[in-house]
């Protein structure tokens, strides 16, 4: 399964996302274009997970996933 998501910063609607590839679950997650924090890799994780099964409620409001 292949699922496609747009992610940008709500501060300046940025999509260059910055995820550390040996982090843990409490790792920040920064906008490469605006510097601010966006949340965690969990947090991520957990909007990624929402956004696969369908479900429109938004934990994490400071990143957008578009369909």
């Amino acid at each position: 399964m292949t699922v496609s998501i747009d992610i940008r910063c709500d501060n300046c609607r940025g999509s260059s996302v910055s995820i550390p590839l040996h982090g843990g679950d409490e790792t920040p997650v920064d906008c490469e274009d605006c510097g601010a924090q966006l949340g965690t890799l969990a947090d991520l994780k957990t909007q990624v997970s929402l956004h696969v099964l369908g479900r429109k409620r938004q934990v994490w409001p400071e990143y957008m996933l578009l369909n």
